[in-house]
């Protein structure tokens, strides 16, 4: 693959991943909504004001008398930085505490103002945030109202100090030569600053006083609920990719097929006649076609030998291989193949009550020396005589008989051998069911004496470890699986083509069944 079908085949298992946990994603992205709109909705409502301060031509006193008294800053930016930290200097906040009285200390009025200047424009903006509209645009008001007059009687407190020192400078003049002269032009100065500090505004004026809001300012319920969903979003995706992490659960059967290295043999769909049949005659077709071609695929994926006898087993109980090995051998037996059903699972056999068979006689009391093999060998019919037009067929079944109390000892017996050599010479496949491989030891004889291995795997049950731990079981016995099965796939109608093409190192030689 190249690189860009690489990372679009990340993508896609990224949201197929996801999709499997589509709940949780959904689920924590509503909560998170909803808490965020719940918990907006019963805040307190709150408005805000904003009043507008214009800063003025801070060479006003050049222009009026030619020569500046306050240096300006030849920063823009910076003035306009400065500008708006003067707004918020706590002497302003005291300042208009003491205008709008004791219900409004300056800590109190510091948290409910804020002030920001406008890029690098001369405005700054003083907002105020109250439960009531009037209230805050009171606030806003008084704070611009209390710079100005903070910023005013400071530059007039400088203009006095210039003309304290005039006035002393004029008073420690003598009269000698060109005292007069200097005594004029200090007295013209003099003049000068009186009338400039008569002018003095704190160089800023009110230009847009504050308006009575209309609509809060906050809550946004619908807003806050939006972002609470996109932040449940991801966390719900975070969450999903975690349990993703956690859960061992194998959830693909391209993931099942990787564990074990062997082709992908059959997808047993979900469904309730597959699950739950007590007449393989009324599978549903297309529940039929599903074993038809696990059937195919065995033959077709496996090196060349004969296939007289299949084992199907599991790595844990509950995986289905028993509903597996059930209709694998009605397929072969639909298709003319002599097949015997042996269930060798003798601590829970459950093929008797899953096709509602009375036990009269089965395969313990044979393994016991209490029956012959024909005794022990039931007849089931496999499909009915109208369907294709073809006679009805039967499916030969050997029960698991009576539970013994020695179910290990039964199976390792001579008579387990002499079974399975009369079985095989009678019919052309001999399909067992085993106990879970991993749970008893059980199935060790059978594993090592039939001519092959099926796996079976429950998507969303069957672990990794235990798939893993059957896999090394099978290796230390030296045996090599013929396939896996991947049982109650939630299909959707999906096509099941892709899932039957074997690996590339897999060779595609046709086995003898």
């Amino acid at each position: 693959m190249t690189e860009d079908e690489l990372t679009i085949d990340r993508v896609l298992r990224f949201f197929r991943f996801v999709a499997q946990r589509w709940i949780v994603v959904v689920v924590s992205a509503v909560f998170i909504a909803g808490l965020s709109y719940g918990f907006s909705k019963a805040q307190r409502k709150q408005y805000e004001a904003t009043a507008s301060l214009l800063f003025r031509d801070s060479e006003f006193d050049q222009k009026l008398f030619g020569s500046t008294f306050f240096q300006p800053s030849r920063d823009p930016d910076r003035e306009a930085l400065t500008n708006a930290k003067l707004v918020g200097f706590d002497v302003v906040a005291q300042r208009a505490a003491r205008v709008l009285g004791p219900g409004f200390p300056a800590k109190k009025l510091l948290s409910m103002v804020d002030v920001v200047g406008e890029g690098r424009s001369d405005v700054v903006a003083v907002s105020a945030r109250d439960s009531s509209p009037r209230t805050a645009a009171t606030i806003a008001n008084a704070w611009a109202d209390a710079y100005i007059a903070v910023r005013r009687d400071a530059d007039r407190g400088k203009i006095a100090e210039a003309q304290r020192l005039i006035e002393r400078t004029i008073a420690g003049l003598s009269n000698g030569p060109g005292s007069a002269a200097r005594r004029r032009s200090l007295v013209e100065r003099q003049q000068e600053l009186q009338i400039l500090a008569s002018l003095q505004t704190g160089n800023a004026e009110l230009a847009q006083p504050a308006q009575l809001p209309r609509q809060p300012s906050s809550p946004k319920p619908v807003r806050n609920g939006a972002v609470g969903g996109i932040l449940g979003l991801v966390l719900g995706i975070f969450v999903a990719l975690v349990l993703g992490r956690l859960d061992r659960r194998v959830k693909s059967a391209d993931e099942a097929r990787k564990i074990y290295g062997r082709p992908l043999l059959g997808i047993v769909p979900a469904s309730p006649t597959i699950a739950s049949v007590r007449d393989p005659t009324e599978v549903a077709p297309r529940d039929t076609e599903t074993f038809r071609m696990l059937r195919s695929n065995l033959q077709y994926f496996n090196v060349d030998q004969v296939i007289h006898s299949v084992v199907v087993t599991s790595a844990a109980s509950g995986d289905g291989k028993s509903t597996i090995a059930l209709h694998l051998a009605v397929a072969s037996a639909r298709a003319g193949t002599t097949t015997l059903l042996v269930e060798y699972d003798l601590r829970r056999p459950s093929l008797g009550k899953k096709l509602d068979h009375e036990e009269t006689s089965g395969l313990t009391q044979y393994l016991a020396g209490g029956a012959t093999f024909s005794e022990v060998i039931a007849s089931i019919p496999a499909s009915t005589a109208v369907e294709d037009h073809r006679p009805a067929t039967y499916l030969d079944v050997a029960f698991a008989g009576p539970l013994p109390p020695n179910p290990a000892d039964l199976i390792e017996s001579q008579r387990m051998t002499e079974f399975m050599e009369e079985a095989e010479a009678h019919y052309d496949l001999v399909v067992i069911d085993t106990s879970p491989a991993i749970v008893v030891s059980d199935s060790i004889p059978l594993l090592t004496r039939a001519s092959g291995v099926l796996v079976a795997v429950r998507l969303g049950k069957t672990t990794r470890e235990e798939s893993e731990a059957l896999h090394a079981r099978l290796g230390n016995l030296g045996i090599e699986p013929l396939g896996v099965v991947v049982n109650d796939v939630k299909t959707e109608g999906d096509r099941y083509g892709y899932y039957y093409q074997a690996s590339p190192e897999q060779p595609r030689s046709r086995a003898k069944v």
